[in-house]
């Protein structure tokens, strides 16, 4: 999978535009899909192209290449029309799936794919309320799962809305998380879907799992892992502290790590190096950190903040604010991206992607890809879309126009189980 010779690198004005151009100008200008320079220490970042303007929710790898699940934009940039399956072979060119997801016009905007034995799955909410699931084996004729047992919502009051947190699975076992929430109430009720098979399916209250429930599961050996909010105040100085917590079933949980005092963007499963990986950030713009373990207590400082810096953020008044949002691994390596704003000292920026990535978890690789993707960044996704496959790493982005970036890794990553990190 050759992705190097695919694009052409155009003269781009706006990517100068903070050493001599006007960036406020660029800003009200239509989002465009650019090439982006290779960073001599870090991956290439390219543009993909995409069959019309599409906002991807969630991506997954799969034999076949990628799909992802997403909605078409307007010509107003906002997303229209019931969800929409969308392929590629390559992680370069998108064409949208004939198929369409039968039921799905009720359907919200947090909708996750995923890879599985038993072929591509699509879960999401309808209705407000109600789990639905989607399966396929080829990624164009889809079908609904029935069961309302399991995916409607029970000893739940009339006005609670649900939301999905995320999508893994171990083998033949597929786990989805989510809660039940109501706007204003801080009250929750974490709930769990499991199959065995993803026809049969059941629905479980998340027990130990924090007051929200558990967010970005991701499979390890021994069955799951996950980020939970930990009790507030345990750990000094952090309001909302986080931590690890892991399960064999998907339904007991136990704590692993931490409390983490910072915002967590990412939970990652390193089997060759049989150790996990936290990505996060203050919230605040400051430099992100990437933690690690190798052991179910210990964890140290990986990354502590970026060895990267943004041109031109030297000048007087000028500064910069760093988001971190996405982080997987697959094979013997670990890829860590987000976002990074370039500010002038008159309130005008441009955006950017940053990329940290490593094989021993040691010494880390850290990149930015400038010029800027005009409008474009992934803080601005609700959750960090990202898939690996045969050393292509494909990575959503959203702002007016849902840009979907590639990134082709400097070398080739051994073969290994396909991942998601859906979200």
């Amino acid at each position: 999978m050759r992705l190097h010779n695919k694009c052409t690198i155009p003269t781009i004005a706006l990517a100068l535009s903070l050493m001599g151009g006007a960036v406020g100008d660029a800003q009200s200008q239509p989002p465009v899909a650019a090439p982006i320079l290779p960073a001599p220490a870090g991956l290439p970042w390219v543009a993909a192209s995409l069959q019309e303007p599409a906002r991807f929710l969630s991506i997954t790898s799969w034999d076949r290449g990628f799909a992802a699940i997403g909605r078409r934009l307007s010509t107003a940039g906002e997303p229209t029309g019931r969800p929409t399956v969308w392929l590629s072979t390559d992680g370069g060119t998108w064409s949208r799936s004939p198929g369409d997801l039968p039921g799905s016009s009720a359907a919200g905007e947090g909708l996750l794919i995923i890879d599985q034995p038993d072929g591509l799955l699509v879960a999401g909410v309808v209705d407000r309320d109600t789990v639905a699931v989607w399966r396929s084996r080829d990624g164009t004729t889809w079908r609904r799962v029935r069961d309302r047992r399991a995916f409607a919502p029970a000893g739940i009051p009339s006005d609670y809305y649900l939301h999905l947190d995320g999508i893994a699975h171990h083998g033949r076992h597929v786990l989805v998380t989510g809660r039940y929430d109501r706007l204003g109430d801080s009250e929750s009720y974490p709930r769990v879907w499991i199959s065995n098979g993803s026809a049969s399916w059941s629905q479980r209250e998340a027990t130990r799992a924090g007051r929200l429930g558990v967010e970005q599961p991701v499979s390890r050996p021994d069955g799951y892992a996950a980020l939970t909010r930990a009790v507030p105040g345990e750990a000094a100085g952090c309001e909302s502290p986080w931590v690890v917590v892991v399960s064999a079933d998907g339904v007991r949980w136990d704590r692993s790590g931490g409390p983490f005092c910072l915002q967590p963007h990412g939970l990652a499963w390193s089997g060759s190096q049989a150790a996990q990986y936290v990505l996060g950030d203050d919230g605040f713009g400051g430099p992100f950190q990437i933690l690690r373990s190798r052991g179910s207590e210990t964890w140290r400082v990986a990354v502590e903040e970026p060895t990267i810096g943004a041109p031109g953020e030297a000048l007087p008044g000028s500064w910069t604010e760093w988001q971190a949002t996405g982080l997987l691994a697959v094979g013997d390596r670990v890829v860590a991206v987000g976002s990074v704003e370039l500010y002038a000292a008159d309130g005008s920026g441009v955006s950017s992607m940053w990329s940290a990535t490593s094989t021993d978890g040691v010494s880390w690789g850290q990149s930015l890809a400038w010029p800027a993707m005009v409008g474009a960044r992934p803080a601005d996704y609700p959750t960090p879309v990202m898939a690996i496959q045969e050393g292509v790493v494909v990575v959503g982005l959203s702002r007016g126009g849902a840009v979907t970036a590639i990134v082709p890794a400097v070398t080739p990553i051994p073969a290994a189980p396909r991942q998601s990190n859906a979200p």
